[in-house]
């Protein structure tokens, strides 16, 4: 947008950039008014010259974006679940707390120490933006550097109003930091262009951002980070699934992708029209499988958090239990390759898929092949669908190549009352 001339290819991809940005996420909806601040802000200094050519393009901009607007919100329905509009105005000190934890998010995995930084950010943006507008000789190089720090910051408060009744923890989840991240990036792209006459303010100012990136990122140890995201992607992979095998999933699991099961329930059914998502191929082998003479090689480790006493049928009390819960490890010995995927069959009819290819290493060193690493399972259902009674449980292992599977062997029987 700040290198377009006239209405070339550039303001052109710049609409089209915008309606990316507004159909991809809410916070979207800021790039039109913020894109038109830039626009004046880019030929500030042609303004005398080519004035005409300012309100052709701030007027063409201003009404594109006006169009978005009614396109996005024509027909639009309010959530069953939202928050009350009047809360970050009844409690100020939450909502503010709130914004500069989003601020800081990008530079820290803590909360409180997010919202540090998200004030020492925010100073810094004052600043900038103050010796900016003393500075207007190059604002056609630097408006879309400020542009992305307005940005952030906008959003921030935004998040702020109408996402402060979540509490400020809420502020930590990772969308937000994509979007908050672009004001540390026009923050430091700003700070080294300025032009002062006092040399030492501007690399104390580049040098003090410098540091809070830098201290924010090494106040928690490094290691962690390894952990940490490690464990998000479990946890996204296992949320994945949750999602992908929603019909066979109790509440409790539901409840960990939204706060909402009910939410979840309605809106798959969009994600599966339009092949989105974990619905983008299909979850289920095909129906012409063969089935091998040989039983499969796998062991159960865990019932609901308890270890079978043996391979024998177990008989389990599930009363008040939400989720039956299933870990173990299979493998496709016949090709000596990790299996293909692995179903949970009820009373010989119903199939749940399996949250197939978890790290195993022990079990790749005990049978001494490093292509059963990744042969873990895990199954999980809601009780509820199965229904009071005794009901016999089997495990059916697909081959690696997905053509052949396992015929099911029966590994415990659980009496739900």
């Amino acid at each position: 947008l700040a290198e377009s001339k006239r209405f070339d290819w550039r303001f052109g991809l710049a609409i089209l950039c915008g309606l990316a940005s507004t159909f991809s996420l809410a916070g979207g909806l800021l790039v039109w008014p913020i894109g038109l601040i830039q626009i004046l802000l880019t030929d500030r200094t042609q303004a005398k010259r080519l004035w005409g050519l300012d309100i052709v393009k701030s007027i063409t901009w201003a009404i594109t974006g006006i169009a978005v607007y009614i396109l996005y919100f024509t027909g639009y329905t309010q959530p069953q679940h939202t928050v009350n509009p009047l809360y970050s105005l009844q409690h100020p000190g939450i909502a503010g707390m709130f914004g500069l934890v989003a601020i800081g998010n990008p530079l820290n995995i803590d909360q409180y120490t997010a919202a540090s930084i998200g004030m020492l950010l925010l100073i810094l943006y004052i600043i900038v933006a103050i010796a900016l507008f003393y500075r207007p000789q190059a604002w056609k190089l630097k408006s879309p550097f400020f542009s992305l720090v307005l940005f952030a910051v906008t959003v921030a408060g935004v998040l702020a109003i109408t996402r402060a009744e979540w509490g400020e923890g809420t502020a930590m989840v990772s969308r937000y930091a994509t979007m908050t991240v672009l004001g540390v990036i026009g923050l430091y792209a700003l700070t080294i262009s300025l032009d002062l006459q006092n040399i030492n303010y501007k690399y104390f100012l580049s040098g003090f951002l410098c540091s809070l990136v830098v201290g924010g990122l090494l106040v928690t140890d490094i290691a962690a980070y390894f952990s940490i995201g490690y464990n998000m992607h479990s946890e996204r992979r296992l949320a994945a699934y949750y999602l992908e095998t929603y019909q066979y999933q109790s509440d409790e699991n539901l409840g960990k992708l939204l706060p909402w099961p009910d939410v979840v329930r309605e809106q798959v059914p969009t994600l599966i029209k339009y092949k989105l998502n974990v619905f983008s191929g299909p979850l289920l082998p095909g129906n012409d499988l063969k089935p091998l003479s040989t039983e499969p090689l796998f062991y159960i480790e865990e019932v609901n958090g308890k270890r079978p006493p043996s391979q024998e049928p177990v008989s389990l009390q599930l009363a008040g239990v939400e989720t039956l819960r299933i870990k173990g490890w299979a493998i496709d010995q016949n090709n000596g390759k990790a299996a293909g995927n692995v179903l949970v069959v009820i009373d010989g009819k119903l199939e749940v898929p399996a949250l197939y290819g978890l790290d195993r290493p022990d079990i790749a060193v005990f049978h001494k092949n490093n292509n059963y690493r990744y042969s873990g399972f895990e199954v999980a259902l809601a009780t509820s669908l199965i229904g009071p009674g005794q009901h016999d449980i089997s495990i059916k292992v697909i081959s690696a190549d997905g053509k052949d599977y396992y015929r099911p062997v029966k590994i415990l029987t659980i009496d739900i009352k």
